[in-house]
């Protein structure tokens, strides 16, 4: 500062302050604009309670808003034409201190933070949320609804940079032009017009519409002992007085209506249909925790630097994923020119080569298909459309990985396996064994299913020639076609649906069944301990209960416990036990005799 070192200070004079480091000037007035907060209303400038905002991303309250436009048709902001159609309702999240919030990153919205809104679901949320999430991933959907929106339809409605123009409560058109309004303007005009109307009813001039307005509100109209009679009269008589009882009975007998209408649906619906609406809405609610956990995945990068973005995250292919759970089996035909195999699958134990086969077998894609390999007491293989052994594809067009069981074992004749050309490499083809002993292709190839039916055709197709080169048949071995019985990958849905129903009614189950037993418990200890010493036993139905197995007597079964004891034969004198009894009775009256004041006993 032109100061020599040996002048050096610790502190900055007033000059300094004022010319170098911009304090402040004598004569500078203090800037007084301090723009509207996001959270206040542009019209009432209070807080907001009903939300509303426009293309522009002006807020204003429904209270205020409704009548400014029924009265002017023009925006309070613009005075641009307007009309409700342009005003949408906006949705606030707020946290647990009550203060409004970003749902998705829960950041508090301040008067410094970039906020915006959607304008198809209402939903507020941080810039930065939006700008991640939604345009840099070019995911069109809502963060919280999922509905589908446009990048037009993201609104503005506060933006720090520029603030102090879009929030300037100057530039307001109704404060330019000082027009007055107020929460109750529906209210003040309408009775004016009342008021109007009851002085104007005293002259003979004036129109008879005037006369149905005051009418029509018994609350304006003076009455005495006569009139308030006829008022009582008529309204026992069910002659409505004024619009707002025609309104309130027309409302109270559309809801009787929809009351009625909606029991007797409930008494006509049948369990069948009741089945069939919480099926609907099981299999409703499965698809949206689908899509809930594809959005989660794939759509949420993080915001920190050691996160991904969308484009270097690749969507799992098919192929790769783990099977379906069921636990039915699936049953098939195999139709071919020497006779049909029937097939048991085992979709419960390998699911992704159960699905692959059915698959391929609707589609037809095994239709006309030749065995092309035969080795007598080992096997026979099929499934390639080419016929060479080395075609065919899966029908997600990419190998899937092995299934190995310990249930299942290569120890029988007529197995249903996977061939491929390594680990993790199936396709489309298949062999079937010809010998129940074949330990080395344990965990090799996926055990998936076997002839249950066909074995003579089996045995038939082992006995034709082949070449002794290739192993291929002499005679063309073909499958004509494929009758699918049973494929519970279809009905996937409704056999989770029903194992839903069983959880719950076993819990139901289990929740009242302690309870029952508390109250069995409970009558039998009143009925044996206080008014009814000999409780009444339950007598066992013969042909239902235990005692179908037991020979029946033609003696009545007794109801006392006192009576069965009764009617016990007296035990036998065994003079040892009461021999020990004796020493034991002594041993407790020796022992109860000592008091604390005689340690000898201890």
């Amino acid at each position: 500062m032109g100061r020599s070192k040996s002048h050096n200070k610790s502190y900055i004079t007033k000059t300094e302050w004022i010319h170098d480091f911009g304090g402040k000037k004598d004569g500078e007035k203090k800037n007084a604009f301090r723009p509207l907060p996001f959270y206040c209303c542009s019209l009432s400038l209070q807080h907001l309670d009903d939300p509303m905002s426009n293309e522009n991303g002006n807020l204003f309250d429904l209270v205020y808003l409704m009548p400014y436009i029924k009265k002017h048709g023009k925006d309070p902001i613009t005075n641009k034409p307007a009309t409700m159609k342009d005003y949408f309702p906006i949705t606030f999240s707020k946290n647990e201190n009550d203060e409004y919030h970003c749902p998705i990153l829960n950041k508090v919205f301040t008067d410094f933070t970039h906020i915006v809104c959607i304008k198809t679901t209402g939903n507020v949320y941080s810039y930065e949320a939006v700008n991640k999430l939604n345009i840099e991933a070019k995911n069109w959907i809502d963060l919280l609804n999922d509905k589908p929106f446009t990048k037009n339809d993201i609104i503005t409605i506060q933006d720090p940079e520029n603030r102090a123009n879009k929030n300037n409560i100057s530039n307001f058109h109704f404060v330019k032009e000082g027009i007055d309004f107020s929460k109750t303007y529906d209210q003040n005009s309408i009775t004016n017009n009342s008021n109007n109307d009851n002085n104007n009813n005293n002259n003979n001039n004036k129109n008879n519409n005037n006369t149905k307005n005051n009418n029509e509100d018994n609350e304006n109209v003076n009455t005495n002992e006569a009139t308030s009679r006829i008022f009582k009269e008529m309204k026992e008589k069910g002659i409505l007085l004024s619009e707002k009882d025609k309104e309130k009975a027309l409302k109270e007998k559309l809801e009787k209506q929809q009351k009625q209408e909606e029991e007797q649906e409930k008494k006509l619906m049948t369990e069948e249909e009741k089945k069939k609406i919480m099926f609907e809405k099981f299999k409703k609610e499965k698809q949206e925790k689908e899509d809930a956990i594809k959005k989660h995945a794939v759509q949420a990068p993080s915001f920190t630097s050691t996160g991904f973005t969308k484009k270097q995250f690749e969507e799992e292919h098919p192929s790769l994923t783990p099977g379906k759970k069921t636990k039915k089996k699936g049953y098939l035909q195999l139709k071919t020119n020497l006779g049909d195999l029937n097939i048991q699958l085992h979709c419960d134990l390998a699911p992704k080569a159960c699905e692959n086969f059915l698959s391929l077998s609707e589609k037809g894609y095994y239709n006309g298909v030749t065995f092309h390999r035969l080795i007598k007491n080992f096997m026979i293989q099929g499934g390639d459309p080419s016929g060479t052994g080395s075609g065919g594809q899966s029908v997600w067009g990419k190998p899937f990985k092995d299934e190995f069981s310990p249930l299942l074992k290569y120890n029988e004749r007529g197995l249903l396996c996977m061939a491929n050309s390594g680990t993790n490499t199936n396709g489309s083809q298949f062999f079937i064994t010809l010998r129940s002993d074949l330990p080395h292709l344990e965990r090799k190839h996926t055990i998936f299913g076997k002839v249950v039916g066909g074995l003579d055709v089996l045995k038939t197709m082992e006995m034709v020639k082949t070449n002794d080169s290739d192993d291929r048949p002499n005679h063309t071995i073909k499958i004509n076609a494929i009758n699918i019985f049973e494929n519970p990958f279809n009905s996937l849905d409704e056999e989770q649906f029903e194992e839903k129903l069983k959880q719950e009614k076993k819990e139901r189950e289990k929740k009242q069944l302690p309870q029952q037993i508390d109250k069995d418990i409970e009558g039998n200890q009143i009925s044996s301990w206080y008014s009814n010493p000999t409780p009444q036993q339950k007598v066992l139905n013969p042909s239902k209960d235990v005692g179908k197995y037991l020979p029946t007597s033609n003696t009545t079964t007794t109801t006392s416990l006192g009576k069965r004891l009764n009617d016990l034969p007296p035990p036998k004198n065994n003079s040892l036990k009461e021999s020990l009894i004796q020493e034991q009775l002594q041993k407790k009256s020796k022992t109860t005799g000592a008091s604390f004041g005689n340690f000898s006993n201890w």
